[in-house]
């Protein structure tokens, strides 16, 4: 004999319990928590079709379920807030993202450096209005509307379109782990990065490192170029927007020798090599000077990076009025 109000309950494994009527909403809600197999998913995808390692790991941790869903929120508002141009690179960044993301081990890292990405996508600096998708792996795109924001975004479209087609170093590890012939073996990865030396609403400068590593080298091979455009006009910079005359390389080459000679610990005879320090492509625009960057080889010191400043001051007389005031110009 049961007490008045009570009732049998009988278990019915993975279902819900069958329990009278007069038992309260809240023990109904406990008892069936209690007998639930798993959390409640929020992820972005269908965790009953979950196939990967990746997918199961998201729907077995409720932590990695809600960062999931989190991420596909925050790529859902950048994607909606992106102009037309954009939204294909950011797609393409989410699916690289995507791809790269193999070990379960290093996987909530991974989505919370993802979440944080996607959040500060959108980057404002120097009354400049940016938008970053791949971190230092690629340029910025430029969002201000100014005149010369076409001629650098052109720059940035063409520079993730040559690397679309390059091996990342978590690829070629992948290859090389499983390749089983030497020609399978031989793979090289490449390594960019890109930083804003110099930025205003008038110009912006920015440094292009490349890293391309063969299988078995000794050490990669090393490039890096500097890019500047005048943003309140329609193009890159050139030496003549910058220089009157040819004067200038003169200064360059005087401050390359010295650079080299101080570097080397010899006497400044005038005799050093000056390298590609005249070409314009190892330029950077700053507030303060020209900013020289090279490789020592080209430098006649052997392996080893050339960095040195030339104060605008050392070009007195030579250069042009109005790139003088769009520096200023903050």
């Amino acid at each position: 004999m049961h007490g008045r109000g009570a009732c049998s309950i009988m278990l019915i494994p993975f279902t819900v319990p069958l329990i009278c009527m007069k038992t309260p909403l809240r023990s109904l809600t406990a008892t069936a928590l209690l007998l639930m197999p798993f959390f409640a998913h929020s992820a972005s995808f269908d965790c009953h079709k979950a196939a990967t390692a990746i997918e199961k790991a998201i729907c077995a941790n409720p932590k990695l379920d809600k960062l999931d869903q989190d991420i596909a929120d925050a790529y859902g508002k950048l994607l909606a807030a992106a102009d037309d141009p954009y939204k294909k690179r950011v797609r393409e960044a989410q699916r690289d993202w995507l791809k790269n993301r193999k070990d379960p081990r290093q996987l909530e890292t991974s989505m919370q450096t993802r979440l944080q990405a996607l959040r500060s996508a959108i980057v404002n600096e120097h009354g400049l209005s940016f938008l970053r998708l791949q971190g230092s792996e690629r340029p910025l795109y430029l969002l201000s509307k100014l005149p010369g924001a076409t001629a650098y975004n052109q720059w940035v479209d063409k520079t993730w379109q040559d690397a679309s087609g390059e091996t990342s170093p978590v690829e070629a590890e992948a290859l090389i782990k499983n390749c089983k012939s030497e020609d399978e073996c031989d793979v090289d990865s490449i390594t960019r990065s890109y930083a804003i030396d110099f930025a205003s609403t008038e110009m912006i400068s920015v440094h292009e490192s490349v890293s391309d590593y063969m299988y078995r080298a000794a050490h990669p091979s090393n490039q890096d170029s500097h890019y500047n455009w005048w943003l309140s006009k329609a193009g890159s910079i050139q030496p003549a927007d910058l220089f009157s005359g040819q004067a200038y390389k003169k200064i360059i080459e005087k401050y390359a020798r010295q650079y080299v000679a101080a570097s080397m610990d010899i006497k400044n005879d005038g005799k050093q090599s000056a390298g590609d320090a005249t070409e314009p492509g190892n330029w950077a625009i700053a507030r303060a000077g020209l900013h020289i960057t090279g490789q020592g080889y080209d430098y006649q010191m052997g392996r080893g990076f050339v960095e040195f400043d030339i104060p605008w001051t050392a070009f007195a007389g030579m250069l042009n009025p109005a790139f003088s005031s769009a520096l200023k110009n903050k």
